[in-house]
């Protein structure tokens, strides 16, 4: 049996167009689940029949025809009430069952307004269709995912690798025209020294034991010595003992040692006879010695042994200074034209092994940097 649909003007369509839709919520409400049976129940007797792939106004005669065969059938059941079936059929009982029929099974089109058949294959992929789009709704499609489009970053500054710097031979030529690598004759007096203990600085006239730490401040006391030596105590802005000094019996501005203290704790002595200063550390153990020359300024380590030779020329301008291997009295390193610690300021600079007089490597210094030659 096929179904050729329903005409726009039929008196079926009219009766429900004329439903309340109290009526209409209330039978939703009450036989939903009936007419979702009874939808699948009347599509089941449909027999197939050729298919026809004509079809004209299929939507709306196709979504009013499963409105009313549900309607039609669930009042055939008694799902919906005499007053619905009454709405629909104009009776109860047999008449919904033929409301029905007229609906599902006639063959007639109505008002003379002729509907081209489909076949019952063809309404049951269109049935089945809409109940996978969600039952007659517009199925919604998931957006396609939109690629990510990275933002292009900025640009990072390119950074130079600075390029090593060289030197031409004409370069080291002129600079040991400028350097004195004649080296200083160093005595045994200087390859080594003896530092004062405690004792002997106390022997000098200086007692610790009478020494107040504290006083007021920059507060300044004056002692003469047994021997006729005058003895100068000092304070510092806090009132802490800062140093003692000693001088001469006969020449009251000839100052012949002082010493000096650091938070209490003696520090160093210098005698001005040797031109050294003596630095000791809290324990009262020597720390290093520092040595000053007419021309040159000389450093020994906690042993007295001499760590390096620091020769000046004219204006304190340094010439050459010159590293001891610790405790040997060997050259290590020599400096030309600066401090050992700013060879960043020198010309050049000329290192050397234990064993041998002549140096092992030579470093050149161009606008700053080393560049070993």
């Amino acid at each position: 049996m096929s179904i050729q649909g329903v005409g726009l003007n039929s008196p079926v369509l009219n009766k429900v167009h004329n439903l309340q839709p109290k009526t209409i919520e209330a039978y939703n409400s009450k036989s939903e689940v009936a007419v979702e049976d009874t939808k699948n129940e009347a599509v089941s007797d449909v027999e197939p029949e050729k298919k026809s792939h004509k079809v004209r106004n299929w939507s709306i005669g196709l979504s009013a025809a499963a409105i009313l065969i549900g309607l039609g059938v669930a009042g055939r059941k008694g799902k919906l009430g005499s007053t619905i079936e009454k709405a629909l059929g104009g009776g109860t009982g047999n008449d919904s069952g033929k409301f029905a029929d007229n609906v599902a099974g006639s063959g007639k089109a109505d008002d003379g307004i002729v509907i081209d058949e489909i076949s019952a294959e063809e309404f049951e992929r269109i049935k089945n269709a809409s109940k996978i789009n969600g039952g007659g709704k517009e199925s919604v499609q998931p957006k396609a995912e939109q690629p990510k489009v990275e933002q292009p970053k900025p640009e990072q500054p390119k950074t130079e690798v600075p390029k090593a710097p060289t030197i031409s031979q004409a370069e080291k030529d002129a600079i040991n025209a400028k350097i004195d690598r004649t080296l200083p004759l160093i005595g045994e007096d200087l390859k080594s020294v003896k530092a004062p203990t405690v004792e002997d600085i106390e022997k000098m006239g200086y007692d610790f034991s009478k020494f107040e730490l504290k006083a007021e401040p920059k507060a300044r006391k004056e002692l003469v010595l047994k021997d006729g030596r005058r003895q100068t105590i000092k304070y510092d802005e806090n009132g802490n003992l800062d140093s003692v000094w000693i001088y001469s019996a006969n020449d009251k501005y000839n100052c012949e040692s002082w010493i000096r203290f650091n938070k209490g704790n003696f520090r160093l002595i210098y005698i001005s006879e040797r031109e050294s200063f003596y630095y000791y550390n809290p324990d009262k153990s020597l720390d290093y010695v520092y040595k000053v020359l007419n021309n040159a300024d000389i450093n020994y380590d906690n042993k007295g042994i001499i760590k390096s030779y620091l020769l000046k020329g004219e204006n304190n301008t340094v010439i050459k200074d010159i590293d001891f291997f610790p405790g040997t009295g060997k050259i290590k390193r020599i400096t030309y034209g600066a401090n050992g610690y700013e060879p960043e300021k020198a010309l050049k600079v000329e290192k050397f092994d234990e064993k041998s007089a002549t140096p092992v490597k030579e470093i050149y210094i161009k606008d700053g940097q080393e560049i070993e030659g």
